[in-house]
């Protein structure tokens, strides 16, 4: 279940919103299970328990910006089935790679838009819903506070009042109010509570007032007002939750049946079941009740069959249950307030835990130089004259726009890295990859976290007539796509790829943005794709620009030869923002 909230909160950005949702959701959701196990014991009991879950539901958004956070690596569908980038074959990827560098750097722009992301849409949704669903509460204080003003005050019920509330050891003075608009009694207030009466509570019998009277003390001695209140700015903050809804309506039907249960102490049952059932006659007879009355209509027959059942326990909840819940309270606010949902992307895939750089340098460049290297050099791994915005963008097979935050010298100085690595065998980009992801992490103390992002991309999708690549046969499992120069051309043969890691290709060493696979075939296919580029695609060589010899530019190519088409639209897309990262120790 957990694993399943995780990746619910990736796919909703990854942030620490998003884990604060997936955080109430378990907490709402234990809190609905207890009520079911606890179902035999008092209501009195089910209260407390309720009301501890809405006191960790309060805490758990200030609680969890302030606590230091405690990473949970989840891996999403995508990281757990993304095909791998393989080197590309007969040719030395630093000029191209490199062009990346400048070819980012002077479209900014992409990354801002007029058009709000995702994460503020949902920001001013949710503080829309915050609106809506405070405005009645607010209309029914302001209603509880004009029927106080306007009631009136009731010699008679008053002195039972006091003396009723001095049986039961209350020290707080009570008014008794009548207002002829109410169809039964309410409590309110919290420094200065009182009951408001139906002006007709004069002609009750004698015994109906004073179960009534009973009932509502109870209300005032328990704190259910102000208990209530928090619970409803609770819903109001957590508007959009069916599970926090679900546990307010057992949190006030608890409410109600234990001040039923003090009731029938002194009491007999069907008398007040014959009460309970005029009651919910007069409250559907009446056009309205107050909007915060605790009452609620719809409970009065749960209420009636509790009455009647002379099996469930009554009382109250006792020092134990109210300690225990507020102890579990502040436990549950410290264990999961710091925890947070990441994408599993940060750490190494289990087949690659071991792989680690034996030895490393790092140093910053400060010749000057445009030449640049980035690749394998047998057993070691040489970046030269890359700046780290880059070399992260690389490691995690990304566009460098979808890496954000972090301090401005990532992207301005530049560093000369040459590392090499134990072992025995060849090395995949996989590893290699996973090897800077790691040096990162170890020398340059890289924090990072995902969000998700709408922004300009580009999406391969069915061209007319569909696809035209071939079904691969091969069962190793292991794709193979790369590419080279022959001639002016840019040739890239792909041997059981897919159109994913067609995508992931085109995206590192040729396009300008993002590059998305929306086609929504998952097969493997072995193809040849050959181009002709253009300026914008390798314009950090030198400023060399190839020759037309009517070789089809890179969106004609994808439509004739693969069937595909690259089209230039807005998509949601992973951004890697920058949570800590410090400039390494030189050596």
């Amino acid at each position: 279940m957990i694993t399943l909230l995780g990746r619910f909160a990736l796919v909703a950005g990854g942030s620490l919103p998003a884990s604060i949702v997936v955080k109430a959701t378990v907490i709402a959701a234990l809190a609905l299970i207890g009520t079911r196990l606890a179902r035999g014991s008092r209501a009195a009991v089910r209260h407390v328990l309720l009301a501890a879950a809405f006191g960790v539901l309060l805490l758990l958004p200030l609680a969890s910006v302030i606590a230091p956070p405690i990473e949970i690596a989840v891996r999403t569908v995508e990281q757990e089935s993304a095909a791998l980038l393989p080197a590309p074959a007969g040719v030395d990827p630093a000029p191209r790679l490199s062009s990346a560098d400048t070819r980012h750097a002077a479209i900014p722009a992409l990354s801002r838009s007029y058009i709000p992301s995702l994460s503020t849409f949902l920001l001013f949704a949710w503080l829309a819903g915050v609106a809506l669903s405070v405005i009645p509460m607010m209309v029914g204080l302001r209603e509880i506070r004009a029927l106080r003003r306007t009631g009136l005050p009731w010699r008679e019920g008053q002195a039972l009042v006091d003396r009723l509330a001095a049986e039961t050891g209350m020290a707080k003075h009570v008014e008794a109010l009548l207002h002829e608009s109410l169809p039964g009694p309410v409590a309110s207030g919290a420094l200065h509570p009182a009951i408001l009466l139906p002006e007709n509570a004069e002609c009750w019998e004698r015994e109906d007032l004073h179960r009534a009277l009973v009932h509502e003390l109870e209300h005032v001695r328990r704190g259910d007002v102000v208990v209530h209140s928090l619970a409803r700015v609770v819903c109001s903050l957590y508007w959009f939750h069916p599970l926090v809804w679900m546990v307010w309506r057992h949190l006030t039907l608890e409410a109600e049946r234990a001040c039923d249960d003090a009731v029938l102490k002194g009491s007999e049952a069907t008398a007040y079941a014959d009460q309970l059932v005029a009651l919910a006659r007069k409250l559907l007879a009446s056009d309205r009740s107050p909007l915060l009355a605790m009452a609620n209509r719809s409970d009065l027959a749960i209420r009636v069959g509790a009455v009647l059942n002379s099996q469930q326990r009554r009382g109250r909840a006792g020092r134990f249950a109210v300690t225990f819940a507020s102890v579990a309270t502040i436990f549950l606010v410290l264990a999961v307030s710091p925890l947070r949902t990441v994408s599993g992307l940060q750490s190494a895939p289990s087949n690659t835990a071991n792989l680690a750089f034996e030895v490393a340098s790092i140093k910053l460049n400060k010749t000057g130089s445009k030449n640049s290297q980035f690749g394998p050099r047998g057993r070691r791994f040489v970046i030269n004259n890359w700046k780290l915005w880059t070399i992260m963008a690389e490691a995690y097979q990304l566009d460098p726009d979808q890496i954000t935050g972090g301090p401005a010298w990532m992207r301005t100085d530049k560093y000369d890295v040459d590392a090499e690595a134990g072992g025995e065998g060849e090395h995949t980009v996989q590893q290699w990859m996973v090897m800077i992801q790691k040096l990162l992490a170890d020398r340059f103390q890289l924090k990072f976290h995902i969000e998700k992002k709408e922004m300009a991309v580009y999406a391969i999708v069915l061209g007319k007539g569909g696809p035209k690549m071939k079904v691969s046969t091969a069962r190793d499992g292991i794709p193979g796509i790369g590419g080279g120069f022959v001639g002016q051309h840019e040739e890239v043969p792909a041997h059981n790829a897919t159109v994913a890691d067609l995508a992931q290709f085109l995206q590192s060493v040729a396009m300008d943005r993002p590059v998305v696979d929306q086609t929504g075939l998952t097969g493997r296919y072995d193809f040849t794709l050959d181009w002709l580029p253009d300026s914008s695609q390798f314009g950090g060589m030198g400023g060399w620009v190839p020759k037309d010899d009517g070789t089809p530019d890179i969106y004609a190519a994808m439509q004739e030869q693969l069937g595909l088409k690259l089209e230039r639209t807005r998509a949601l897309v992973d951004i890697y923002v920058i949570d800590h990262i410090e400039k390494p120790s030189e050596n």
